[in-house]
């Protein structure tokens, strides 16, 4: 069975790393060659993509798959406060997670602008050149299904977590194009808890739109020591951009959350006749835990508004609470400074 795939983080060689890590073309080597795949010597990153057709002889229908991997590492730029957990292997994950926290739920984009961690001409993810790339192999493929991976979350509103909404133009950018493909879905990992995420979570009016599947991982999940704890509550609190169209056609086992915390696979499956696929996770075991159910090739295409209105992750929802820790701040201020009059005040008259 031939094998494929692109890497994340830890198997470029750093936590969190993007653009800045060293011996890039040595470490895409050895990748490549550890998959037994062809090397790309003009090409800076690892993205590429696996057309499969299923045709036989006597069957002249389309019956083309077309997997595009995407390297969201080689050409990413840092985030709005860099990670510190590229250097600092103990606790650098935990200050990155609450640094990307506060990114997110203070808007420092919009806050604190001299970042610049907003704009689209400063901050990229993919790099123009697998821009260019990647336009192509969508707006010029006649597959019937495109399966887009990417190892870092697109839709997730989780602050906490490297994804695609760190990067909100890059973000829409991608959307824009998936929106327009035939038959797209979106794997990805990276978080350690298997989940289904759609682009359509926040329409006012059910719509088939596309979907993210994330499986991660077959060895362990975030549910583990250190931050099992949080692993839970995060998931429950950051939840809008969760699938939340269940049914009891699509195989859920009445997990309406539409995330799972065991060790997980995903399994793609394409019914030609139907013209349809359905994306499930199992167990380690081979159990399902979640379905997407049969999802159309030819899926809902969203508005520019209903674009325009998925559910972002840099959102600023701290601010209110931000602004009322201001307001305490200030009373505390003016309350000391009345001490100190008051207090000063006093020993004054008691020295006359």
């Amino acid at each position: 069975m031939p094998i494929d795939g692109v890497w994340d983080d830890h198997d470029y060689g750093g936590n969190d790393y993007g653009v800045h890590m060293e011996q890039k073309h040595e470490r895409k080597a050895a990748f490549l060659s550890f998959l037994g795949l062809s090397p790309s010597p003009e090409r800076n990153g690892l993205y590429h993509a696996v057309d499969t057709a299923c045709n036989n002889n006597n069957d002249n229908n389309n019956k083309k798959v077309k997997v595009i991997l995407l390297d969201t590492r080689w050409h990413r730029q840092d985030h709005c406060i860099p990670s510190i957990a590229t250097w600092i292997r103990i606790i650098g994950p935990v200050f990155s997670c609450i640094t990307r926290w506060l990114t997110a739920g203070l808007h420092l984009p919009t806050l604190w602008p001299i970042l610049q961690c907003n704009s689209s001409s400063t901050t990229t993810l993919l790099g123009e050149e697998q821009w260019q790339w990647l336009e192509g192999q969508l707006q010029d493929s006649d597959a019937s299904v495109h399966v887009v991976v990417s190892s870092v979350q697109v839709l997730t509103t989780n602050p906490v977590m490297e994804s695609w909404g760190h990067f909100p133009e890059e973000r829409k950018r991608l959307l824009k194009l998936l929106n327009n493909a035939k038959g797209a879905i979106v794997l990805s990992g990276d978080v350690h808890h298997g989940e289904i995420l759609d682009m359509g979570a926040a329409a006012t009016i059910q719509q088939q739109s596309v979907l993210e599947v994330t499986s991660s991982g077959l060895t362990h999940t975030c549910t583990r020591p250190f931050y099992g704890p949080v692993c839970k509550p995060l998931l429950d609190t950051f939840s809008k951009h969760r699938w939340k169209h269940n049914n009891n056609n699509n195989n859920n086992n009445n997990n309406d959350a539409a995330y799972v915390l065991v060790p997980n696979f995903g399994l793609v499956q394409i019914d030609w006749e139907d013209e349809s696929f359905e994306v499930e996770l199992r167990t380690v075991e081979g159990r399902v835990v979640l379905s997407t159910g049969r999802r159309r090739f030819a899926q809902d295409v969203l508005t520019k508004d209903e674009l325009d209105n998925v559910a972002p992750c840099i959102d600023g929802h701290l601010i209110p609470y931000a602004n009322k820790l201001r307001s305490y701040l200030v009373l505390l201020l003016i309350a000391t400074a009345m001490y100190i009059v008051r207090t000063h005040g006093r020993g004054a008259a008691a020295r006359s």
